[in-house]
Parts: structure tokens; C-alpha cells; sequence
């Protein structure tokens, strides 16, 4: 934890970051994520969530490289490989999105 925070404070600040964005404050969840990602670089979920709002404000090489930090800390996590597949699908780059995707069927072969 870079920032002297505690776990529990970068999981509130994630999990406020959350409402947020579906009432489309998005800015503001931004912030929420940052913050939490400041406390505890090793949450994989406030990176996803992070590039989450990267990807809908279209700023989508920046969203590739958060949802990778998300895949590098936990391999498993299916959400940060489907936003990364749909990234790569919106920049073109559909062989490597379609490796993306493959791998989301391998960790989980009923996702859809």
C-alpha cells in the first residue's frame, strides 16, 4: 500500500466508485478509483473499474493498459480480459481480441 492506507479503504473507495458510474458521475468515479488504486495497488477490481470508465469516456489505449494492470494482478479475473477484448474489437485489433475472449472461455467456458 503506497499511500499508508488499509485494504478495507481502497475496497470502500472501489465499491463507492461503483454507484457512481451508473449514475454517470463518471469523473467522480474516476477519483473514487484512483483513490482506492492508491491504497491498495494490488486490488485488481478498482483497476477494472477504472479502465471500466476509461473505456466508456473513449479513451481506450489508456483503458487497455488499466485493464491489463487488473489481468497481471489476478490472471483469473474474467471482467478486465472482456474489456480488454472489447478495446482491442474498438481499435481494430481483432486477432488479439479474439485471444482476450479465447482466454475468458478458458478461465470460464459458460461465460457469454
Amino acid at each position: 500500500m503506497s499511500s499508508g492506507g488499509f485494504p478495507f479503504e481502497a475496497l470502500h473507495k472501489c465499491l463507492k466508485g461503483v454507484p457512481l458510474v451508473q449514475s454517470g458521475r463518471m469523473q467522480e468515479a474516476l477519483e473514487a478509483f484512483d483513490g482506492a488504486i492508491e491504497d491498495d495497488p494490488a486490488l485488481a477490481s478498482s483497476w477494472y473499474n477504472k479502465g471500466f470508465v476509461l473505456c466508456a469516456e473513449e479513451r481506450y489505449q489508456e483503458a487497455l493498459e488499466t485493464f491489463e494492470k487488473a489481468i497481471a494482478i489476478d490472471p483469473s479475473f474474467t471482467h478486465p480480459l472482456t474489456g480488454k477484448g472489447y478495446v482491442l474489437c474498438t481499435l481494430k485489433r481483432y486477432k488479439e481480441a479474439l485471444e482476450a475472449f479465447k482466454r475468458v472461455l478458458k478461465i470460464n467456458p459458460s461465460a457469454d
